[in-house]
């Protein structure tokens, strides 16, 4: 890693597999180096701020952010899945039935202190979101509807050369078992479905554009 010494200006090599202090070769001086979790790019701090929570390929997260200049390729992706939600309007219903007025008041503070929250979701609204596959670099990109806009909160990176489908039973009811179609894209993350024909599109998908 490049850095340059605070002292002299002198442009110097560390290996920060050594630690973070380092002695200057030319003047002397000692310094310490900013981790990289530290000094991320200054877009991350609020739109890839959710993608960047999870340590799960964190480097390579933040090396695909800054290789498109914080910006999320639109003119390349492909869409996957558009999700609008729900508007639950039994809640409403039946919150005016049981609780009326104390309710409403509940709303209104809930409503107005989401104003000043970016990432914050309307407790009525089921989440929106959008799936895209970027086929240049092999990465399924979740986006999620919040307040403050469209904001990405995960990046999966497909790395294994063969993609396979596993069935899992997650819950089940008086009549039959509810499953959902996990596809292991590399050793760390898992991409979940809840049906088999998207799990079949996705790995689809991805074959055809390699």
């Amino acid at each position: 890693m490049l850095v340059q010494c605070p002292s002299c200006d002198e442009e110097l090599d560390v290996d920060l597999d050594q630690g973070l202090f380092f002695e200057c070769p030319t003047c002397g001086s000692d310094f310490e180096v900013d981790s990289p979790h530290s000094s991320d790019v200054e877009y991350s701090e609020h739109h890839w701020r959710l993608v960047l929570e999870s340590e799960a390929f964190y480097e390579e997260k933040l090396a695909y952010i800054q290789s498109n200049d914080g910006e999320i390729p639109d003119d390349r992706l492909i869409t996957f899945d558009i999700y609008n939600g729900n508007f639950a309007w039994g809640y409403v219903v039946w919150s005016f039935f049981f609780l009326g007025i104390p309710l409403l008041l509940f709303a209104l503070v809930h409503i107005v202190s989401n104003l000043k929250r970016s990432h914050k979701l309307f407790f009525w609204i089921d989440n929106r979101f959008r799936k895209f596959y970027d086929p240049v670099e092999e990465v399924f990109i979740t986006v999620k509807k919040f307040h403050s806009g469209w904001h990405p909160t995960d990046l999966q990176f497909v790395r294994k050369k063969t993609l396979h489908i596993t069935k899992v039973a997650t819950d089940s009811t008086e009549y039959h078992p509810i499953y959902h179609y996990n596809i292991p894209v590399n050793d760390k993350q898992t991409i979940c479905f809840c049906n088999r024909d998207d799990a079949n599109r996705f790995v689809s998908m991805v074959y055809e554009h390699r």
